[in-house]
């Protein structure tokens, strides 16, 4: 385990701070001093048990901690896009100095949830001044449709909004409509980029929407952006893509 003297300090800034080869006492000190002001990265080898709505136990392993100042709580591994273990904002995060190891307590109490870490090794500490101009988290699929509701011109001219939450075997339908030439138009709205899954979502429900009708039907994905392979099976399938400026939408 490192020792006082070898705590060190990378050039930083008032946004970026960067600790390596931190002492255990050193760490507890800058870690519970910073959490309400910085976003937090930590890199070590460690265990983790969860206790609340199930059990879960992570063995000892090279992981990645991310702690926010809202209380969110991420654990991350080399594989996959969601956290293998988390805590929701609005949890209590305490650093521990237990035997010369560093201890992360999170708990939730509504309901009562706690995650303990248990860091054997810690390589290194990044502290973070992050902004927080996202898109606002009352901004859904459902309030987009409610502007276009209001605005149909911003699908395209002669557009005419016919019903929402329509239901299929394969879930709802955003929005179907009309458009000036009389076809069918199939619409599924995403607040963020749109994924391949999106794509295929829409597919199924064009597909359902042409088995039950005899109309000419048109697909559309509306969202602020596409990824690269979304783009590729809209293509494929002969769907169209929408962008959508969410933020010049809501004036965020």
């Amino acid at each position: 385990m490192p020792t006082d003297a070898n705590f060190k300090r990378f050039p930083s800034s008032d946004y970026f701070n960067f600790l390596s080869g931190i002492s255990i006492r050193e760490s507890v000190l800058e870690l519970n001093k910073r959490k309400s002001v910085h976003t937090i990265i930590i890199y070590g080898n460690f265990e983790a048990d969860y206790k609340g709505r199930s059990r879960s136990y992570l063995p000892q392993g090279n992981r990645v901690i991310m702690i926010k100042p809202d209380g969110t709580v991420l654990i991350h591994e080399g594989k996959k896009r969601e956290p293998v273990n988390w805590q929701p904002p609005g949890s209590r995060v305490v650093f521990i100095n237990k035997d010369d190891h560093l201890l992360i307590r999170s708990v939730r109490d509504r309901p009562r949830e706690e995650l303990l870490i248990r860091i054997k090794d810690l390589y290194f500490v990044v502290f973070l001044k992050l902004d927080a101009t996202g898109i606002d988290s009352d901004v859904s699929e459902k309030r987009m449709v409610e502007k276009v509701l209001l605005d149909p011109s911003l699908i395209e001219e002669g557009f005419r909004p016919i019903r929402t939450e329509v239901q299929t075997p394969f879930g709802y339908i955003d929005l179907i409509g009309e458009d000036k030439d009389g076809k069918l138009v199939v619409l599924e709205f995403k607040r963020v980029t749109a994924q391949v899954d999106a794509v295929y979502q829409l597919m199924r429900y064009v597909e359902h929407m042409k088995s039950n009708t005899r109309r000419e039907v048109r697909g559309i994905l509306v969202a602020p952006s596409i990824t690269d392979s979304g783009k590729i099976i809209v293509k494929r399938y002969g769907l169209e893509f929408k962008k959508i400026n969410v933020k010049d939408l809501f004036q965020l």
